[in-house]
């Protein structure tokens, strides 16, 4: 069972490697490392209270970074701060992860959640503009990107494509998705069941700075393939290397073992996404990073199943 990440405030039913049981958080206070205690009590009775009872207990507790739900309420206030910008709120990424359907559970497609989540840290942010803090910032996750954390590849995967520059314009969250394709006779190293077939990914703009990617799909394979671990980087047009990936998601797509069925691929393509089998549906959250980005797949493993 692979782990579904859920940044979100959700029941999780296919997220835990593991069975976490979590200790009743009690009400000890005291701030600790320089936390201003008012601050650690509108987290305890707010956000942290909500994610626990959401479910968002079942994965970050222990099993996936950022741990804002962990038992120890000192290191899930500390887990938690590091995603939350007090001085804009609604910026926060633990909001932009609400309702923007990046796993399979229902809780997080209810965008209404967002609302609810803001009221929590705008008083949380409150709280923490009582005194000074003096200390409790940086969850040691990997920041950037307004919030979302991304990561660079030490070493990429063994197959990718070639850059796909994303359009000029792209649909907000509430409207249909745009198509952005790669053709995997430009993959290196080819793959030859694959060279007659297209890779599609779905976009939309997540508020400022961040792309919705999802519903993965493959048509032209001329064979049966399996592929292991999938990987999507963005980068600037005008900058080198392979670029970046949402380090939270890019956790899952990367565990991800998909069998690409042969499933003809329509010519010609269409102008809006292919009605083909979804090989992935949960969401990945990219930063953007410049006004001209590309993207760019990279696949672990291929092979005949």
């Amino acid at each position: 069972m692979r782990s579904l990440l859920i940044l979100g405030f959700l029941a999780v039913s296919g997220c835990a490697v593991e069975t976490v049981t979590t200790a009743p958080f009690g009400d000890n206070i005291g701030g600790g490392g320089g936390i201003n205690p008012a601050a650690l009590q509108a987290f305890k009775n707010g956000y942290y209270a909500f994610s626990q009872s959401q479910g968002c207990v079942t994965c970050h507790a222990s099993v996936v970074s950022p741990m804002f739900s962990s038992s120890n309420l000192t290191a899930a206030y500390t887990a938690a701060k590091s995603k939350v910008d007090f001085a804009s709120v609604g910026s926060s990424v633990l909001i932009s992860y609400v309702g923007n359907a990046h796993c399979s559970d229902s809780a997080c497609s209810n965008p209404a959640l967002a609302g609810t989540v803001q009221g929590y840290l705008e008083s949380w942010a409150a709280a923490e503009a009582s005194a000074p803090s003096g200390g409790g910032g940086g969850g040691g996750d990997t920041g950037g990107g307004g919030g979302v954390g991304v990561v660079t590849p030490a070493v990429p995967p063994k197959h990718l494509t070639a850059a796909v520059a994303l359009p000029a314009t792209i649909p907000s969250i509430n409207q249909a998705a745009v198509p952005v394709r790669f053709l995997l006779n430009a993959m290196a190293p080819a793959f030859p069941a694959l060279n007659n077939a297209v890779a599609e990914l779905e976009v939309q703009r997540l508020g400022p700075g961040q792309y919705r990617v999802t519903r993965f799909k493959i048509a032209g394979a001329s064979a049966p393939v399996r592929i292991t671990g999938v990987h999507v980087y963005v980068r600037a047009a005008a900058a080198t290397g392979i670029g970046v990936e949402d380090v939270y998601q890019g956790n899952l797509w990367k565990n991800d073992v998909l069998n690409v069925a042969v499933i003809a691929r329509p010519n010609p393509l269409p102008a809006t996404p292919m009605n083909v089998a979804v090989l992935e549906t949960l969401a990945l959250i990219m930063p953007a990073q410049s006004s001209a980005d590309v993207l760019t797949i990279g696949f672990e493993n291929i092979e005949n199943p």
